[in-house]
């Protein structure tokens, strides 16, 4: 038995192979813009495995609204015509495999004080090519995840250069700013191009990777960061008042890991947003949630394993 984990993104595609549900080979990952088609990508993928297509029995392929491949069935089949398939959403798996992992595999960004209403259940904040939002609530019968169309939330504004930012940003197709407008990888470098406006100044990077880089201390990209945490904080207080989230914010994507390697990440700014000034029952709540950063990058591929595992009972 042979079972294939895929995660695809909007920029990336994830891989790990498991010769039962009790282990993953190492994760790899590679750029979307190499493949033809999601076909392709499992095609060759295997081919470097040394892996006969017809050898595995179940494929387990978690996917992003921002990634266009077709995932339809039958042209899965062309490439693994004995596999069952199994498919969810990319921040579904995401959740899961959070869900599953000891709190050790994480990284403690803000620890919450007093104590959280009992039931409360998590929330998962994902920063990438776009913007996810899902919800964990711990059952007697194992940890069950809420996906959401969170990302495109209308966002809030704290203030007049947040409402500035979030409709010179906005979508022309949109009747409204969200925000993944702000909170994603387009969108930190839209803010960076739209502060460079204001003040009269050519943008002088060309993508969000370059301007984490190459860009790391130009006053105007301090100044893009500084808002994109204000709007992430905001982002989170309201997710975690929605979703009674107290027990924990998890923070995860590309976006996020690149910011927290780089050094740039401020949790300072975005615990100021998060917790702002609210009628006392919520102020004290979101008080109590501590933050996390999640370490693993394939964390969805935990996820995909797990609900194998679910499947082989």
């Amino acid at each position: 038995m042979t079972i294939l984990l895929c995660d695809i993104g909007g920029t990336h595609i994830r891989f790990a192979i498991c010769p039962d549900t009790s282990s993953m080979s190492v994760p790899e990952k590679f750029l979307v813009e190499r493949y033809t088609s999601l076909e392709d990508a499992v095609a060759r993928y295997l081919s470097a495995q040394s892996i006969v297509p017809e050898s595995v029995s179940a494929f387990y392929l978690a996917y992003s609204s921002t990634n266009a491949w077709n995932r339809d069935e039958a042209h899965l089949r062309s490439v693994l015509p004995k596999a069952s398939i199994v498919k969810c959403n990319d921040f579904e798996a995401n959740a899961l495999g959070i869900a599953l992992a000891p709190v050790e595999d994480f990284t403690l960004l803000r620890a919450g004080s007093g104590d959280r209403p009992d039931g409360s259940s998590r929330v998962v904040l994902g920063v990438g090519t776009g913007l996810g939002l899902a919800y964990i609530i711990d059952t007697p019968a194992g940890p069950v995840v809420q996906k959401t169309h969170g990302g495109h939330m209308i966002a809030a504004s704290a203030n007049e250069t947040q409402a500035a930012v979030q409709r010179a940003l906005m979508r022309p197709d949109y009747p409204m700013p969200i925000y993944e407008d702000v909170l994603s990888g387009d969108g930190l470098f839209g803010l960076y191009r739209h502060l460079c406006h204001g003040s009269h100044l050519n943008p002088q990077y060309h993508d969000c990777a370059d301007l984490l880089v190459s860009g790391r201390d130009d006053t105007v990209t301090r100044q893009a960061l500084q808002v994109f945490h204000e709007v992430l904080g905001v982002f989170a207080h309201q997710a975690v008042a929605f979703g009674g989230a107290y027990g924990g914010i998890y923070l995860t994507g590309g976006i996020v890991d690149r910011l927290i390697h780089a050094g740039l990440f401020d949790a300072s700014a975005m615990v100021v947003a998060f917790q702002r000034p609210a009628v006392e029952v919520v102020a004290r709540d979101a008080k109590a949630t501590p933050i996390y950063w999640v370490r693993d990058e394939f964390i969805s591929l935990s996820g995909l394993l797990g609900l194998a595992r679910r499947a082989q009972g």
